[in-house]
């Protein structure tokens, strides 16, 4: 499994140099290298967003479940395939997995979860929005956390090398 990642991995670098190639060279080269971390945490956050929007998907709109639970079960499994990725390729060059650092990384996910499980059963009734636009801008603030969070407390990654 871990092999096949690599392969998706160096194609999706290899689009990204072509891609990048309208830019400077000296831009291009520090960019996609600076930036390599975060390429694969977007790459790998796609994956586990579609679990999570999949399985939200079917508990809440075809199952009938409420919304928080089908909000938190989405994103635990989406977490856990999460932890699996990431820490074997994303932050591979921290501290190595640990007993503990699957339940702190899940532990994240899970006080992330009962928030934006609660905060979305409060919007189903107090915000006049699609429950889809909602959970798409979680989403998004989810992200940006977990990144940091994974990244600093989580991996324990320090500050970015310029030759990362």
């Amino acid at each position: 499994m871990r092999s096949l990642v690599k392969k998706i991995m160096a194609a999706i670098d290899r689009v990204f140099q072509v891609i990048c190639r309208i830019f400077p060279r000296k831009f291009r080269e520090g960019f996609i290298v600076r930036f390599h971390r975060l390429w694969t945490y977007g790459f790998f956050g796609c994956i586990n967003t579609a679990i999570d929007y999949g399985l939200y998907a079917l508990l809440y709109y075809v199952l009938g479940a409420p919304v928080a639970l089908a909000q938190i079960v989405g994103l635990i499994c989406g977490s856990s395939n999460g932890y699996l990725l990431n820490s074997s390729i994303t932050f591979e060059e921290g501290r190595g997995r640990t007993k503990g650092q699957y339940f702190q990384y899940v532990g994240v996910d899970i006080f992330l979860a009962l928030f934006t499980g609660a905060f979305m059963q409060w919007a189903e009734t107090h915000i006049p929005l699609p429950m889809i636009l909602v959970k798409v801008c979680m989403t998004a603030f989810v992200t940006v956390i977990h990144y940091i969070v994974y990244k600093k407390l989580v991996f324990k990654i320090g500050k970015e090398e310029r030759h990362e």
